[in-house]
Order: C-alpha cells, then structure tokens, then sequence
C-alpha cells in the first residue's frame, strides 16, 4: 500500500495516477508534521500488537527443537573476530560456557558458536540479519554442528552455527530472571525451561550450577522489597522525538538516580526486536549523572547489542533500583555506527567513491540474472533511493561471480535459507575499512563502507510487482527497499509504516520513502560529502541524473548482442492503459540519447521484441521512451551492452606519446590504455626500456564501467618501450614510443 502522500489522484493522465510524485524538500517537510503524527498513532497502537515478522518468517519452537542438533544453556565468555581460509569473509566465533544440555551429546563444558561478521583490526563486516552476541550474556541456544565453508574447525571445542540465525538464541536477562527471542518474551527462565522440556518429553541435564543467573532472580527479589520505599522517578525527557547514532543528546529528569552512574544505566526499548529486549548504551555515551538529570547520547550501536528504539525510557541506579518513563520517547531514524575492535566508542561510517563514479556499483550475480522480474523490482527500489536521496548508485553489468566475498564489488544474489539463515527474507552484508589520523596527542578514528553485498532468501515466497502480494507472499520491492536502506547506514526504528520499521509482514507494502527514513539518509548523505580524514578515499558524489521517471507499466526490460552483430531489445509490459508506443533509445555515454526505432502498444499486457541492426561499438546504452495518449512521457531503466567485438581487446593510445599537446600548448605525455571486460578484473602492466629494465610495474582495476586506465610517462625519456600486459588468461605485448 503506497503512502497517499506520494500519490497525485488529481490527474487525468492514467500514467501518472500509477506513478510515484517526488516531492520537493519545501513540500516534504511542510506536511511532514501530519505524516509524523499518523506515525506517532501508530506507534500508541502498535504497542498493543504482536509482531508478526522482524524481516525474518517465525520458526516455531517446536521447529527450532526437532532441528537444531544441540540446546544448551550458557554465558558467552569469550570473543573473537577472524578472517576464513580465503580472506573472504569475516566471522566471530564465541566461547559458550555451559550451564545445562537440553538436546545432544556435549561431552565438553563450552562450545563454540560462529556468527556472521566482525571486527579485525581496522576491517569490519556487518550482517543485517545476523545474531550478534555480547561477552557476559547468558541464554539458551539452539545450534547446528560444523563450521562454516572455509572455517577450519578446532579439535579442541565443538563447533556449531545458531540454527534460524537471531532465532537460535533466547537471550535472558540475568538481573530480572525474564527471557525473550525476536518473537517471544517470557516472564521467567523458568517459563523458557517448561517450554523446551514439555516439547521434548525429557529434562535438561545440569553441567554446572549457574550461579550468576540465581544470584540475579535472589537480587531481584531483594529490589521489589527496596524498591517502594527508595524509587528512581523519571518525571520527563527531551526532546520527545530524536535519532539514534547520530550524537543527538538526551535529558532524562527526575528523582532518586544517584550522585553518580557507577553500576547504573539507561535502557532504550531494543528496535531491532520491537522492544521484546532492551538496550544499552557505551560508557562513553553517558555525558553527565545526577540524582536529578541525566545526558546521553541516543546510541545505535550499544553494548548489549541492538539499537535505541521508540518507546518507553528505564533508569537503572547505582543500588539497582530503576523506573520508566511514562511518556514515549520516538526515534525517528537510526544511522549505523561501528565499533573498532576492543573499542567501546561508537563512530558514524561514511560513504565513499568506491567505483571512481562518486560511488557504488552494484551487480547482479548469476542466479539474479535469470530472474528477470525479479531484477525490475531491485531497480525500482535503488531508482526510489537514488531519486529522493541523491545516493550515488548505479547499476552495472552482471557478474559471474555467485558470493558475498570482500572484493570491492557490491554484489546481488539470491541464496538458500542454509545461507541467510532459516527465516531470513534478505540480508545486507556491510564491509567497512578504517584509518586513524594521529595530530599530536590527538587520534581521530574514521571508518568508511568499501561495498555492500546482498542475499536474498530464494526459499521466500515472493511477489517481484509491479502487482501487489497475494495473501501468503512477502513484497520484494518493500524489502529490497528496507536491505537498500541498510547499505544506506540506516538502522532499525520501532516507527510502523516507515521503511526501516523492524516488522514486514506479509502482503506488507511500502514501496516510498516516507520523512523519517529521508531525514536519516540525508544526514548520512551530507556527511559523506566530506572525504574520511585519511585513508586516502574521495568523498561520494550525489546523483543529481537519477531515471526518476519511470514507466510503472515496464515490467520487464533488456538489450543484448545477438550472434548477427544486432542488438535485440525485449520488454514486457504489465498493463498498457492509455500507452500509445514505445520509443527505442540509444546512448554512448548514457546521458545524450537518440531514438532508434518505435513500436506502436498493442493496448494489453504483452512481450515485445525490437532488433537495432547498427549497433554502436564499444559500450553502449538503451532503455524505452513510453509516450502515452496525452503526449506525456516516461522511460524505462536503461541496460549497459557491450559489443563482444571490443571486449578484451587491448589498445593502447596516443602512440606515439607526444603527438598530441595539453591546453598549454606542451607535448601530451599521458600514455591511455583501453581494456573492455564485463565484470571487474585486474589488468597487470609492466612497461619496460629498450635494455629490458623495468620502468613501470603496474596493476589497475577495469570494469563495464570503467576501462581507461592513465599511466603518467612525463618523468621518461625519449625512446622505444615495450608493454607487457595480462588479465586472467589474457595476455600480449605491445611497442611504445615516446617523442621528444
């Protein structure tokens, strides 16, 4: 279901009542005050409903017991942060002390369980769906022997992996003696023992009392007598609506929090679960504690695990005493922040030029290329992005590569529920590099995102669209839209009818960006605009020539060389009310277009097919202009070809160096080596002097979009040189001249 904000009904053109209006800044915000506050009842309403699906499908208990080969209850002791065999991918394996079995044969006193991302030094991998655990938390886990591919397992400790990802685990709150998974809170632990055991006929066996979680439930016991008598009061906060991460501070006012924080601590309701759990924040957030106030910064990334989300507001004191809010506090927006290994600061990743375009390149892997619908949906929901947000993305040609690998190329693909996780509509997979810039006694940590891989649950029921979800489907522009916003460094917010809601249900449609979540992206947005303070990498560039106008109508289109030499243009249409024809245009660089050739709409949904018999060499670009019966417009996304002629075709210009001059009138002394290929590869140079030295050791990364590569040759003499050149199985050698 669209936002009615972004719906024009007050148009005859039928085209445009299908089409998203984008509206201004100026017109956004004005009314954004009444769109906040239907948001803000929601919220008051929402908070009396179960949530149905935290972008995860419910696996039930009953499920997760029959599957998992190992139940057990523990505290994670330790931590630490790995690269595979390959360097490929970076997990975290956690030492679990074992308190209780309640399913398999566990010989040894602590497991190992392996989640998906981490930390090494400067190089983070962040999983949008991945559990993520804290040293120090206790709870029952549901595992699956064995490790990952590429993860050689230890002798020494039991290897396993959470099974159903995030539901693999219910975490308990020592403290208070409760419990809770993504979709169930239990009033004790007790309760999570009766459900486990009642279901598998048996009882647990006990490896080792644990003594920190019953000194807890005794503690407690201990607080509700207190804590009548000696109550932490929180009277009011402000503001009433903030972010998360991005350093908005928060004042908590009232009663009874202590002269100073010591062992106490604020929690925010948990966005990433709905608030079943709570979060929260580093030391280094907390700004100042009084018994009367508190100041802290509103954190996304927290010490529990988790980000701050909407709701109700607890102070815990020094002596253990705590109180909540009455009012609600909303956070509208999160941005992502990371932490450095063994650090507790947060920091604000930036966006880069990662593809020497102003920013990210994004490709579609194999088992995403057979999927035609499939691709026209991801390309409406980064169009949505890039149009209201001026994200610098482009879609590039396809890859052969079918992994999620840290290799500088932001890839797509569908995967089983084995890899994202039993449950898990999509994940997004953040790769992150940092730096530390030194000034004196000074040192300024900055972190950027080098790619952003994708993979989508191909176990999912799906409705690509343009047509709205049958009963039982998922609607996969709604969740792409939701990933997308992840690779934008936005987090979860408990706020229903937003895009970075926690909860997508099924038959769930929200295919707009609504204030909030532009608001976020925004901030992200003009902080990448500065270039990280070292490093060594540029800043993003906004998109300001998005294709913001698109067809609804196209519901599948593509272009590719035929073994003629032609160029076939095939396109499939939804629904073709008040479509008079279809225009076939053609680009070399994407951004000057002619028309080629035109087919008249046949009035009713249908595949069409369109043949440019001289097609451009090299690169070239098309997409369809649909005219409508009212002479209003509308394109397609445009598809990149590459004429197989050109491609891997090594040329090597000017030569000779020198014949042409700069502005300035002096000799040109830049050697321009062209490399056609259709996905990222690396082109290895080696130039040398007519004695066979070695002037020039080179390696440079081609792709669809980028195949001139520039060598500087000023500081050479005059004379001959030979080039030697490879790429994959590729190779050849070719003579230089330079001129005087």
């Amino acid at each position: 279901m669209r936002h009615p904000d972004f719906i024009d009904s007050k148009t005859d053109n039928p085209h445009q009542s299908m089409t998203t209006i984008l509206p201004t800044p100026d017109r956004l915000w004005s009314r954004s005050a009444a769109i906040l506050l239907a948001l803000l009842l929601s919220v008051i309403s929402f908070a009396a409903q179960a949530s149905e699906d935290l972008h995860m499908v419910p696996i039930p208990l009953e499920e997760r017991i029959k599957a998992a080969d190992i139940i057990v209850e523990g505290e994670v002791v330790a931590q630490r942060s790995f690269w595979d065999a390959r360097q490929e991918l970076i997990y975290t394996a956690h030492t679990v002390r074992l308190f209780k079995i309640f399913k398999g044969e566990v010989k040894e006193r602590q497991v190992e369980v392996i989640t998906d991302g981490g930390t090494v030094g400067l190089a983070m991998h962040t999983v949008s769906s991945a559990l993520q655990l804290q040293k120090g938390q206790q709870g029952m886990f549901f595992l699956s022997r064995g490790a990952p591919t590429g993860i050689v397992a230890s002798a020494a400790s039991i290897i396993t992996r959470p099974y159903a990802s995030r539901q693999g685990f219910v975490r308990y709150d020592v403290e208070r003696g409760t419990a809770a998974d993504p979709f169930r809170q239990y009033k004790s632990v007790q309760e999570v023992y009766q459900a486990v055991t009642s279901r598998m006929g048996q009882q647990y066996k006990t490896v080792v009392v644990n003594d920190r979680l019953d000194s807890g439930l005794k503690a407690q016991l201990k607080q509700q007598s207190t804590q009548a008598t000696q109550a932490v009061v929180v009277t009011s906060f402000s503001p009433a609506r903030t972010s998360a991460g991005t350093s908005a501070i928060l004042t908590i006012n009232g009663t009874g929090f202590g002269s100073s924080r010591g062992n106490g601590f604020v929690e925010f309701p948990n966005a990433d679960d709905g608030g079943t759990t709570m979060v929260r924040p580093y030391a280094s957030d907390y700004l100042s504690w009084s018994n009367n106030q508190i100041r802290l910064r509103v954190p996304s990334y927290t010490q529990t695990g988790g980000t701050a989300g909407t709701g109700q507001i607890k102070v815990t004191a020094n002596d253990g005493t705590s109180g909540m809010s009455a009012g609600t506090l909303i956070i509208e927006f999160a941005y992502s922040n990371v932490v450095a290994e063994g650090g507790n600061t947060p920091f604000q990743p930036l966006l880069i030029d990662a593809n020497r375009s102003g920013g990210y390149t994004i490709q579609f892997a194999p088992s995403m290329q057979n999927r035609a619908a499939a691709q026209e949906g991801f390309r409406r929901a980064v169009n949505n992005w890039v149009c209201t947000t001026n994200v610098n993305w482009i879609i590039g040609a396809a890859t052969t590569t079918e992994s999620s690998a840290d290799d500088s190329r932001s890839v797509i693909r569908f995967a089983s529920s084995a890899v994202t996780g039993q449950g898990v509509l999509a994940r997004t997979i953040s790769k992150y590099r940092g730096c530390v810039a030194i000034s004196g006694t000074r040192r300024d940590t900055t972190f950027w995102l080098t790619e952003f891989d994708m993979e989508i649950n191909s176990n999912i029921s799906w409705q690509y669209g343009p047509g709205a979800p049958a009963t039982n489907q998922f609607d996969f522009e709604t969740v792409i839209l939701h990933e997308l916003g992840h690779a934008h460094q936005l987090g979860h917010v408990i706020l229903p009818n937003t895009l970075m809601h926690y909860n997508i249900g099924r038959r769930t449609q929200i295919r707009d960006l609504t204030p909030p979540d532009i608001a976020g992206a925004n901030l992200v947005l003009n902080r990448s605009l500065t270039p990280p303070a070292c490093g060594g990498r540029s800043a993003m560039t906004p998109k300001l020539d998005g294709e913001c106008n698109l067809a609804s109508e196209i519901f599948t289109f593509d272009a590719a060389f035929t073994n003629a030499g032609a160029v076939e243009v095939i396109w499939t249409t939804s629904t073709e009310q008040g479509i008079a024809r279809f225009v076939v245009q053609r680009s070399q660089d994407g951004q000057t277009w002619e028309d080629v050739g035109q087919v008249p709409a046949s009035g009713q949904a249908r595949d069409y097919t369109f043949t440019d018999s001289s097609p451009l060499p090299r690169r070239s670009y098309y997409r369809l202009r649909v005219v409508y019966s009212n002479n209003s417009e509308a394109f397609s996304g445009r598809v990149l070809v590459l004429n197989p002629s050109d491609l891997r075709v090594f040329r090597v210009y000017p030569n000779p160096i020198g014949l042409t001059t700069n502005a300035n009138g002096s000799p040109g002394e830049t050697l321009r080596i062209e490399y056609l290929v259709r996905s990222t590869s690396t082109l290895q140079l080696q130039l040398y002097d007519i004695q066979g030295r070695q002037v020039r050791d080179l390696e440079a990364t081609v792709t669809d979009g980028t195949d001139i590569i520039e060598v500087n040759v000023s500081d050479l003499a005059s004379g001959t040189y030979v080039l030697r050149w490879s790429e994959g199985n590729n190779s050849g050698v070719t003579k230089v001249v330079k001129l005087q």
